[in-house]
């Protein structure tokens, strides 16, 4: 278990590999505007307004991976 600021990571290698895929992702250089980090503190909107997310990370890894294989992007 690892800790990355307010978030805690377990298991993650598990479900890494559960979701193996052959796409080559190429990196390229950070331009002008990209976010070379990111993180979302959903605390307050929990908290304030009972917020949940929709979306599970399984869920949203493979949408990422299709929007990326997407032709058409």
């Amino acid at each position: 278990m690892s800790s990355l600021g307010n978030f805690v990571v377990t298991g993650c290698a598990g479900f890494v590999g559960s979701t193996r895929t052959d796409a080559l992702l190429a990196e390229g250089d950070f331009t002008r505007g990209d976010a070379r980090w990111t993180a979302a503190d959903t605390s307050s909107i929990r908290a304030g307004l009972g917020w949940r997310p929709a979306t599970s990370l399984e869920e949203g890894l493979a949408a990422q991976l299709e929007w990326i294989r997407r032709p058409s992007r």
